[in-house]
């Protein structure tokens, strides 16, 4: 007589299930980490790339002309008597080098306002792609102005002008009157000031070890705040690197006044150099280290590490 066995059933049990998830779990959990920290290493050198590419622009604009732009073309009412004019800012004056000629050639100088007038309204609302940290998550247009009644919406931008060591816009710094006529004193003892077009033969401190470009944050995406690269977007490296006036420093956006040189990636942000190379300064790079590194004839030797 022949005895039929039952058909066997192939298949996981419950705990053998269970065990298959936890391992999946802790992979992924090892796994994730890795993950991120790739993706941010590459943000980080896109954003690298980008300061070289536009430290390369800088150098070409400068064997065109023999002088670096001006951080700003700005006159405050205090010194011109009539008006206050806000001309394009050294992100609008090299574009051409950087391969944005059609941007560059929207920009109008002659007109009411500056770059602020109803000629230019056009010109900061072009997304410049070398301008952007791919690390930020505010990649948009922020409010910044209204011209003639209409809001601008101007793009925003990751990279300042170092201007000077401790403060870019002290107004004391900008224009005194004497003699019953308004005098310009030049702003700044870095690389991009207002009205200073500097040469490189005036940068005694060496062209290695002077900043000229660094890394800057706005506010939170969606909160319009931010800063725009068509006017002189002028920083100081007198409040050090991610400090309290930026959102990553752990603080809040200052909209106005030189809140500090800022990034998204972890413990500090990319400066260019005059020389064209780049760097990622740490945050907490010594005040006295920041003050050499900035003064572009301060005949101060940068100490140690950064």
């Amino acid at each position: 007589m022949t005895r039929h066995r039952p058909p066997t059933r192939s298949g996981f049990t419950l705990v053998e299930l269970l065990v298959v998830i936890a391992i999946i779990g802790i992979l992924v959990a090892l796994l994730l980490p890795a993950v991120q920290a790739a993706r941010a290493a590459a943000r980080r050198a896109q954003c690298l790339n980008n300061f070289k590419q536009v430290g390369l622009g800088m150098q070409n604009y400068h064997s065109a002309l023999q002088k670096f732009p001006p951080g700003a073309i700005y006159d405050h009412p205090s010194c011109n008597g009539l008006h206050m004019y806000n001309g394009p800012g050294w992100g609008i004056m090299f574009l051409p080098y950087i391969e944005e000629s059609a941007v560059d050639d929207m920009w109008q100088e002659d007109g009411p306002g500056g770059i602020y007038g109803p000629n230019n309204s056009k010109v900061p609302r072009n997304r410049i792609d070398p301008f952007m940290c791919p690390s930020d998550p505010q990649d948009e247009q922020v409010y910044n102005t209204v011209i003639f009644g209409h809001q601008i919406n101007w793009w925003n931008t990751n990279m300042g002008g170092v201007a000077d060591s401790t403060n870019a816009w002290a107004e004391d710094r900008q224009c005194y009157i004497g003699d019953n006529r308004p005098k310009y004193i030049p702003a700044g003892d870095g690389m991009l000031a207002n009205k200073t077009a500097v040469r490189i033969r005036d940068v005694t401190d060496g062209t290695s070890q002077t900043l000229f470009i660094g890394e800057i944050t706005g506010g939170e995406p969606g909160s319009d705040t931010g800063w725009t690269y068509a006017n002189g977007t002028l920083f100081s490296t007198g409040w050090g690197i991610n400090g309290a006036g930026t959102i990553p420093g752990e603080g809040e956006f200052i909209s106005s006044g030189e809140p500090p040189f800022s990034s998204y990636h972890p413990g500090g942000c990319h400066f260019s150099r005059v020389d064209g190379s780049v760097q990622f300064v740490h945050q907490d790079t010594d005040a006295l280290v920041l003050v050499a590194l900035t003064t572009r004839e301060g005949r101060d030797e940068v100490p140690g590490d950064l």
